[in-house]
């Protein structure tokens, strides 16, 4: 007898492990399970995003407030 994932994998062409994890977080976001939901997930990728996009550009302040720039040049007089 073929169990009902197996048979559900082979209907949907899926690899037993994809189908097992689907499941797994299935199971996370309706809260049967402890672990991270995927809403949760999807929020700390995009604050992971834009805390990466704000060192990038403190990075850039950084090395911009190390160029030495003339105390007087003739554009200054």
């Amino acid at each position: 007898m073929v169990s009902a994932l197996a048979r559900i994998r082979q209907q949907l062409g899926i690899n037993a492990e994809s189908l097992r994890n689907w499941v797994r977080q299935a199971e996370v976001d309706e809260g049967y399970c402890p672990g991270i939901t995927t809403d949760d997930a999807q929020r700390l990728a995009e604050l992971t995003k834009e805390v990466r996009g704000s060192l990038q550009g403190q990075r850039q302040l950084q090395r911009r407030s190390r160029v030495k720039w003339p105390v007087a040049g003739p554009y200054l007089r």
